[in-house]
């Protein structure tokens, strides 16, 4: 940095700490920018829990939010690491940008960037502040061996790989922190799935979830096109407009209902059905009629969001014997499933009274 690089630095750090213990006025001397008053109570929610899920209907403003926090505390506090894990890494981009254009839109955090070989160390995919904090993105299915974390954050949450996210995530913030700072999680995201991750999170008690707004408080204060919101609900399920925008745990319509599958579970337990082993290869002889159930419905926010799935079972007499079913990814490519031959492992048998199904066809063998 030069003499008026480092000038303009200095200056900018006195601007950034003189609201630092008041965020209202801190954003609006800073970044010239104000909130909503759900985002404010979420606000303060954030800064006093480590472990932070916040849930909300899309365009409320969650995002926006989370990231602007991150911001403030990236700017105020020296040696933050921060880093954005979503399903693809274009989602990731897309949710830094908030932070991105924050700091293009004010002069003072613009001038205290840091500087490297003569240029501001600003992309579309990072930034670094005079004080050594910075921020970076990741796909969740990409390479980030050896990132240390000091804040983690999950967008899209209830797309992400959740094995992933614990097994190589989470893991990334076990470090002690330079700055002293405890690490903090902090995951956003619409509900997907019934029992998705968000869910999944929210009932094991671990993250503090942020306080619900459902899309009808969102029309009443002003926040939504009435006409929109209409045009979103013809095109979306019952079931998935009560997940998506009153955010409620409702089990989805596929073609076989997920409650009809977790009975299956249950019975084969009580009955304690052993299973059946399938080798690649070779054929399944069924004695009763078999169904092939897929999903290809986009569970993310657009649709190139989508998860896949098939769920194969055999009715037998008045039940249903659930054989196997296989997921992909929500990033895998639909083109590569079309010649892609199921790889089934052990089989867990369930049992599914019949209700009227429909379709299937009979063969002397199904081939995997």
């Amino acid at each position: 940095m030069n003499k008026q690089q480092v000038r303009l630095a200095t200056q900018a750090e006195i601007e950034i700490a003189k609201y630092k213990d008041d965020l209202l006025s801190w954003f609006k001397h800073v970044c010239n920018i104000e909130f909503r008053a759900p985002q404010i109570l979420w606000m303060e929610e954030v800064l006093s829990n480590q472990f932070y899920l916040l849930m909300a209907p899309p365009r409320f403003g969650k995002t926006f939010l989370i990231e602007l926090i991150c911001l403030y505390e990236a700017a105020t506090t020296a040696f933050e690491e921060g880093r954005t894990w979503a399903p693809k890494e274009s989602q990731a981009m897309d949710s830094l940008r908030y932070q991105l254009n924050a700091i293009k839109n004010s002069e003072i955090l613009w001038n205290y960037l840091n500087w490297e070989s003569g240029k501001r160390m600003f992309s579309s995919t990072r930034y670094e502040f005079c004080n050594r904090s910075n921020w970076n993105i990741h796909g969740i299915m990409g390479e980030f061996e050896g990132v240390n974390c000091t804040i983690i954050r999950g967008e899209e949450f209830d797309d992400l790989n959740i094995e992933r996210f614990e097994n190589r995530v989470i893991p990334r913030g076990g470090a002690k922190n330079r700055n002293g700072k405890p690490t903090r999680v902090r995951l956003t995201g619409t509900i997907q799935e019934a029992k998705g991750n968000i869910y999944s999170y929210d009932m094991a008690g671990m993250y503090k979830i942020g306080a619900k707004f459902p899309v009808e408080l969102g029309i009443a204060l002003g926040f939504y096109d009435e006409n929109i919101i209409a045009l979103a609900r013809e095109n979306l399920t019952e079931e998935e407009y009560r997940r998506i925008y009153r955010l409620e745990y409702t089990s989805g319509r596929n073609f076989i209902w997920e409650e009809k599958l977790e009975n299956c579970q249950r019975l084969a337990k009580e009955r304690n059905w052993e299973g059946v082993e399938f080798k690649p290869g070779e054929r399944y002889h069924p004695t009763g009629r078999v169904y092939c159930g897929f999903d290809c419905g986009a569970s993310g926010s657009s649709s190139t969001a989508s998860l896949y799935s098939i769920q194969i079972f055999e009715v037998v007499g008045d039940t249903a014997l659930w054989l196997y079913g296989q997921n992909w990814e929500p990033t895998t490519d639909p083109v590569t499933l079309i010649s892609r031959r199921i790889r089934p492992r052990i089989g867990e048998i369930g049992i599914l009274r019949r209700n009227g199904t429909r379709g299937g066809q009979n063969g002397s063998g199904v081939e995997f």
